[in-house]
């Protein structure tokens, strides 16, 4: 049955759904505007205030709790083609509340690297670490972030058996949860 002009779906009036190919700005925009409608004022230390039209915090308010404009933030909101620095990102983030794994879909969505991680090239292992490896009279190794061994001494190539010694993954999970010899007791 097709539908008339009156039907809900056709009114012009009613806000239609965001297309799953809509501007990253827009994206964005509609991802802040959600979790600003959730927060109260009290939940961020400001007072009730007045009726509210909509509910949550107003943009003002959140523009005063991240030290930007209200202009700028309504522009950010209503997917305005707008650059906003990671520093400024960061403290919508907070004043958002939003959770570690919100924050980082808030940067995703504006396509920079949030600040507060650290940068992918600079995870390197200090020299003076990996040197010092082979100084500790124990089993002592060192890891990087994905749990692959980086360096190792003597001692700790003895003790891990099948991880340490010639092994050619020397990724400490796969070697735990994957082989039979690491779980031998």
């Amino acid at each position: 049955m097709p539908l008339s002009p009156t039907a809900p779906a056709a009114r012009k009036n009613d806000p239609a759904p965001p297309p799953l190919d809509a501007p990253p700005a827009h994206a964005l925009g509609d991802f802040i505007r959600a979790h600003r409608e959730r927060l109260s004022p009290m939940a961020v230390g400001l007072p009730p205030g007045p009726r509210r039209r909509t509910p949550g915090l107003r943009r003002e308010e959140v523009a005063q709790l991240c030290g930007v404009s209200p202009t700028w933030y309504t522009w950010i909101e209503q997917g305005r083609p707008v650059s906003a620095s990671a520093d400024a990102l960061a403290r919508i983030a907070v004043a958002l509340q939003l959770s570690r794994a919100e924050r980082a879909y808030l940067f995703e969505l504006a396509a920079r690297r949030d600040p507060a991680e650290p940068d992918p090239a600079a995870q390197d292992a200090p020299a003076a670490l990996l040197k010092s490896v082979e100084l500790i009279d124990a089993p002592a190794y060192v890891l990087e972030r994905q749990w692959n061994a980086l360096r190792w001494n003597a001692q700790a190539a003895a003790l891990f058996a099948g991880w340490l010694d010639g092994a050619q993954d020397r990724n400490l999970l796969g070697f735990t949860f994957l082989q039979r010899l690491a779980r031998r007791a």
